[in-house]
């Protein structure tokens, strides 16, 4: 269990995996990160570190760290202690952890792997990474994402260039890269246009029509470094704005869409970004996704179209299509109405047959015809 590690364990492991991964000489640190990378409090390093510089599993030097002028502490594993470094590692892999990601999905492996996918959705949105020795004070077996998010935040607080967001926000992971794409080239040229061209702009649809993927494949396409906020935070969380070039909130109301007029007199979009917000992040261009359904002839507000998820469903059953495949197709094409046509250019026999495939099987013979023809 993660309670069987101690403070000293879990200093132990953080100077081994401050060193170079590929000989585990482990690395050199002071109070003040042990402090942040262990979560010990400041005045209970020196606890955690006695017996092990008693023991002789760790050594203090006086040294400069960079930031500092001042020369400090600094502390590092002896030969011995790189032994029971290396020990309490190969404990960690035999921890089982429930974890739930950024999505709600539930998770279940070891300690390890649960901790490699972990950092490399951090990673994703330009958050910290958490080490192994952090993960374990968590002391526990199951962890909700929120409480990842937490940690995360906590390690960027000690970096310089580093701000708040404001309370009630949260950062969160890019949404997963769909296994199906259809290029949606026409509105993606249009949204990129839009980005260039607006601080403030929305991108509007029905659930299901594809917001969040298209947004993600123009940034990814064109290189840009997206800040995805979601407005359910119940933390501070710290962010670094120099890693990020464009702001995308989720599910903000960022204007009336009823009260959007054409030409003259027209609603400008509001930025939800008040006086609270650091500068750095007021500056950062701003897209905002929003569900609903609106038509409007402005640079900056893209309308998302596609079919409802019943409607479509209904007219795929309608063609001999099996309802689970037609939930499927639904989310693969998020309902695009070429999606449609394309069904009814198939033989309605051998529509019916690709519900006796395995599902992928046949969601990928559906997707790879609907790619070469449209």
């Amino acid at each position: 269990m993660m309670r069987a590690f101690t403070s000293s364990d879990r200093v132990l492991l953080f100077l081994l995996m401050k060193g170079d991964r590929t000989d585990n000489a482990g690395g050199t640190t002071d109070q003040d990160e042990i402090a942040a990378c262990c979560g010990i409090g400041r005045t209970h390093v020196p606890r955690a570190l006695k017996p092990l510089i008693t023991d002789g599993f760790v050594e203090g030097t006086q040294g400069r760290t960079p930031g500092r002028a001042r020369r400090v502490k600094l502390y590092s594993l002896t030969a011995k202690g790189i032994t029971a470094a290396l020990a309490l590692r190969d404990r960690v892999t035999d921890i089982t952890v429930e974890w739930t990601d950024d999505h709600g999905r539930f998770e279940r492996e070891n300690c390890v792997d649960a901790l490699r996918k972990i950092n490399d959705r951090l990673g994703a949105s330009s958050m910290n990474r958490i080490p192994i020795s952090l993960f374990l004070a968590l002391g526990k077996n199951s962890v909700g994402w929120n409480e990842l998010l937490e940690l995360s935040s906590s390690l960027l607080s000690m970096r310089a260039g580093v701000v708040s967001l404001p309370e009630g926000w949260r950062p969160l992971a890019p949404p997963d890269p769909p296994q199906f794409v259809i290029d949606r080239t026409m509105e993606m040229e249009g949204l990129l246009s839009m980005l260039e061209h607006n601080g403030v702009s929305i991108i509007v649809g029905d659930r299901g029509a594809g917001k969040r993927t298209l947004v993600q494949l123009v940034t990814e396409r064109s290189g840009l470094r997206v800040l995805w906020l979601s407005r359910d935070g119940e933390k501070e969380y710290h962010i670094e704005p120099s890693g990020y070039d464009i702001m995308v909130m989720i599910g903000v109301q960022m204007i009336d869409l009823s009260s959007v007029l054409i030409g003259e007199g027209r609603t400008d979009l509001k930025d939800p970004r008040d006086k609270n917000w650091p500068e750095e992040l007021l500056a950062m261009p701003l897209l905002g996704i929003l569900e609903g359904d609106l038509e409007a002839e402005r640079d900056d507000i893209m309308s998302l179209g596609g079919l409802k998820e019943r409607d479509f469903m209904e007219k795929a059953v309608e063609m001999g299509m099996m309802e689970g495949l037609a939930r499927e197709y639904f989310k693969a094409t998020h309902g695009i109405p070429s999606a449609l046509s394309y069904l009814g250019e198939i033989d309605p026999s051998a529509l019916t047959g690709l519900g006796t495939l395995d599902m992928e099987a046949a969601l990928m013979s559906l997707m790879l015809g609907l790619r070469s023809r449209y």
